[in-house]
């Protein structure tokens, strides 16, 4: 393997063309010794998603870029600049890696996986809780499906455990159901905690990286839209878990719940069917939402 400072492609002729690329914003790209590792791999014909677990980098997005060895100095940065100006001008992209061998190069760039940290679960919390009242503020269609604005929701501490039960569960196993590996229901996990509920929803998601993504991307799938600005509901809990090991490596879970009536825990009048344990809204299973 060729590193970047003795091979036939230098850190400094890359940076070159990529600030040379039109609309690029983005600084300069930082050698990354796994990503080194990457290119050598995908240089000895394997995959990139194989060789990016192999070198236990964790990216978020990676494109890899072959260039031919016979470019040399200054032609370098012009084929790089003619053939993928589109990935290096990306300022998300900000690490490299690169390897030689049998007269091609490989050019690995790659945006690290950011996700939310522990230590910010409060924050996110309280995050979700102001996106989602922000929508709740407004009216908005939800499929075929019109709702008027409906009242701001209250943080619930209950329904935040029951929803970072259910987020590490998810996390922990791979699964993405609303109902666990104990058989619980959303409606069970929210009764667990001593919540007093006549009405519960859960909406599910699995793999955005911030609060914003994960509501954005409720709202923008009908069945999650429902529950989010149905107005009976008056708390929320929401949590996210993550786990390296999985892909994808987050999973969120948003709860809420009407405060209990005289009338006992039923099923809401709209929910969807229930012979299956998640209503899936999307076309791949990163969102789930439910009614009990």
């Amino acid at each position: 393997m060729a590193s970047a400072s003795a091979g036939a492609l230098t850190f400094h002729e890359i940076n070159a063309a990529r600030g040379a690329c039109p609309g690029n914003t983005g600084a300069p790209l930082v050698e990354v010794a796994s990503l080194d590792h990457v290119a050598a791999d995908l240089a000895s014909g394997g995959t990139l998603e194989d060789a990016l677990a192999d070198a236990g980098y964790h990216a978020s997005e990676a494109v890899a870029l072959p260039i031919a060895t016979t470019v040399t100095g200054q032609g370098v940065t012009a084929t790089l600049r003619a053939q993928y100006c589109r990935e290096l001008s990306r300022a998300d992209l900000s690490d490299a890696g690169v390897a030689e061998r049998n007269g091609l190069l490989w050019l690995v760039v790659a945006a690290p996986l950011q996700l939310p940290a522990a230590t910010d679960a409060e924050s996110v919390r309280r995050q979700v809780l102001a996106l989602v009242n922000a929508a709740r503020s407004k009216a908005r269609p939800c499929g075929n499906r019109f709702y008027e604005a409906a009242p701001p929701l209250a943080l619930s501490e209950e329904l935040s455990a029951a929803a970072l039960g259910h987020a590490q569960t998810m996390a922990r196993t791979g699964t993405f159901e609303h109902v666990d590996d104990d058989g619980q229901s959303p409606a069970d996990r929210v009764r667990a905690t001593h919540y007093q509920a006549r009405l519960v929803g859960e909406n599910i998601a699995a793999g955005m990286t911030s609060a914003a993504e994960a509501v954005q991307g409720w709202l923008d799938s009908p069945d999650h839209c429902e529950n989010v600005m149905d107005a009976r509901f008056t708390h929320l809990g929401a949590a996210f878990a993550t786990n390296l090991a999985r892909d994808p490596a987050v999973y969120w879970t948003l709860d809420l719940a009407a405060a209990r009536l005289p009338a006992p825990l039923h099923l809401a009048a709209n929910a969807p069917p229930t012979h299956r344990a998640a209503s899936l809204a999307a076309p791949v299973t990163t969102l789930a939402a439910r009614r009990d």
